[in-house]
């Protein structure tokens, strides 16, 4: 008889009494099948509340997948709405999940992503759902990352029955995106990639033309193929509320694109811009947490939910230091770079000994890149002395003349903060220009793209001019952050130069007027009344109403909506320490039984 010890006893109990604690979920997974008109199927789950479904049906969430992935690819977001309360279904887009599980396969071709077919298996998916009697049809949002990101755009632009909206890493702008100045952006390897790997049961449309025209360089064939499916110029025929999520440095959807659509359009639309590129938004702290609460605020009604309150619809991250910085459409100009006209900025000129100085040379600047086609590319760094005092900047332009031994060539200009005293670097931001005019000079200006910076006093700024880049991922130096403009089809020698009278430089832009980071949840009339009057000194704060009602309680949120705590209204003028709350930008909600009358911010 085999023998078993005390401790093989004692660690089968722990395993079992922490097998035992572990939560369990509160939701079934269900996979399935769904037959489109077409005759074509399509891989689905749904992931179904296990409490009883209220009267009317759960209110229920779509969500959408990115390019070339699955219906599992977005399961553990639909597994936390469905933990929540929602029915939440996500599916694989026809010709994708091919990742090797059968399973996950959707049939049909893939032909674009708001095509007139994949925008048809949307329709017959929420139809499906508001079919079912445990789903309340009234209260379908939808959701998706990237690729099905664009597949949401287009489900609110063509008003499907959708009631709220949340768009994460895409922007509706397919030409700016992909081949904005020039430049054929990284979304094009990413079609040889797929296509190469049969990862993509690929359509014509995608297949044929749009591979064609990048493999032969054909970019004005390309930019045809581009606008003729293009959604920009259609936003304004969205009507639901939209709550975008976008990294500063996308790989693949620009921030300029989405504050023109912001600027384009009327819909009701909360903005939330953080640090990364491509990837990194659907992986960004507390982006589930504002998911929910924009859901609970427009698929349950919940008016307290301050979310999209107006003083806070735009909310950017500050890389540098995790800092919120949230604002309202009053001043979502001043936030937002030369889009929507001029800023104020500092501008940095390039000069002979790789200086970035605020002077105007007093000669100028010329020099020659080497780029190897597919293997190598020249750079040439310019750096500042370490600043004075802060700066932050909102986006950055630049001007230079080049010119090439070849027709096609690059003009890329990357922005780095340096710290001297630990010899650290954090990417800010870049931009790419390209030509294919034959080589010849000319004079290059464009804006890098937007983003919300602060280089601290002592940092230095440092520019890295850069004329292509590695075609080869095993080689590609670590100075290109993110993916820039995907390399030129011609390798050559690129001068770039800046002369006396027109110098060459970069300059920051910066924001208009002080901004502001708060929230307010009563109309601006109310506001105007002085519901709250808040002052504070050294560590007490000083509260005044003009209300005062038995029950009147102040709430403490921060900017990412958490509530650090909450102080019963004694009187008229009541003082409360401090010591307990961290400094920063607060919001202070007066609430009456239970419900907020009076929103002010304060900085502690």
């Amino acid at each position: 008889m085999m023998k078993i010890s005390i401790l093989q006893l004692l660690s089968t109990f722990c395993i079992l009494l922490l097998l035992h604690s572990l939560p369990t979920s509160a939701f079934t997974r269900v996979d399935t099948t769904l037959q489109m008109s077409d005759g074509v199927k399509l891989s689905v789950a749904y992931f179904l509340p296990d409490d009883l479904a209220p009267k009317g049906g759960w209110p229920a969430i779509l969500s959408a997948h990115g390019f070339a992935g699955s219906k599992n690819s977005n399961a553990s977001m639909a597994q936390t709405y469905a933990d929540s309360g929602y029915f939440a279904v996500t599916w694989s887009i026809r010709g994708q999940g091919r990742g090797g599980d059968v399973s996950l396969q959707s049939e049909g071709l893939f032909n674009w992503f708001t095509g007139e077919r994949e925008m048809e298996d949307v329709r017959e998916i929420l139809a499906w759902m508001g079919s079912r009697t445990d789903v309340n049809a009234e209260r379908i949002g939808m959701e998706g990352i990237s690729q099905g990101g664009l597949t949401t755009w287009g489900a609110i632009i063509n008003k499907f029955p959708i009631r709220c909206a949340i768009t994460m890493a895409s922007v509706p702008h397919y030409t700016e995106s992909h081949a904005h100045n020039g430049c054929n952006n990284f979304f094009t390897q990413t079609i040889l990639e797929v296509t190469r790997g049969g990862l993509v049961n690929m359509g014509p449309f995608m297949g044929d033309s749009i591979y064609n025209a990048y493999q032969l360089d054909q970019h004005d064939e390309l930019l045809r193929l581009l606008q003729n499916k293009e959604l920009i110029e259609k936003v304004n025929q969205i009507d639901v509320p939209v709550f975008a999520q976008l990294a500063w440095q996308d790989d693949l959807f620009g921030t300029a694109s989405l504050f023109r659509t912001y600027r384009d359009s009327d819909f009701p639309m909360k903005m939330l811009i953080v640090p990364g590129n491509h990837g990194s938004i659907n992986s960004w702290e507390g982006r589930m947490g504002q998911s929910l609460r924009f859901y609970r605020r427009w698929l349950r009604d919940d008016a307290n939910e301050t979310i999209m309150q107006p003083d806070s619809l735009f909310t950017f991250v500050d890389p540098s230091d995790g800092s919120y910085h949230s604002f309202s459409p009053d001043e979502f100009e001043n936030w937002t770079p030369g889009t929507f006209g001029a800023k104020e900025g500092v501008r940095f000129y390039w000069n002979t000994s790789g200086r970035l100085t605020t002077e105007p040379p007093s000669e100028g600047v010329r020099f020659s890149l080497l780029y190897i086609l597919n293997l190598s590319n020249g750079m040439r760094v310019f750096r500042t002395e370490p600043l004075e005092e802060p700066l932050t900047m909102i986006g950055a332009e630049t001007s230079f003349f080049g010119s090439s031994t070849v027709s096609t060539w690059q003009g890329n200009v990357l922005l780095w903060d340096y710290n001297p005293a630990d010899s650290s670097y954090r990417q800010i931001t870049r931009g790419s220009w390209q030509s294919r005019d034959g080589g010849s000079e000319r004079r290059v200006e464009y804006q890098l793209s937007p983003q919300l910076y602060t280089i601290q006093a002592g940092h230095v700024l440092e520019a890295r001019v850069k004329v292509g880049m590695s075609n080869i991922l095993g080689l590609k130096p670590d100075d290109e952050f993110g993916k820039i403009a995907y390399r030129p089809a011609q390798g050559g020698t690129t001068t770039i130069s800046g002369s006396l009278e027109e110098p060459a430089y970069v300059r920051l832009l910066q924001p208009v007027g002080e901004g502001s980071s708060l929230v307010v949840s009563v109309d601006r009339e109310k506001r105007a009344n002085s519901i709250i009057d808040i002052r504070h000194d050294h560590d007490l704060l000083y509260v005044q109403t003009a209300l005062v009602e038995e029950g009147m309680e102040l709430e403490f949120v921060d900017l990412k909506g958490v509530t650090a705590m909450s102080i019963r209204v004694e009187g008229e003028i009541s003082s409360i320490p401090l010591v307990n709350i961290p400094s920063g930008y607060w919001f202070v909600l007066l609430r009456v039984d239970g419900n907020i009358v009076g929103v002010e911010k304060v900085l502690l």
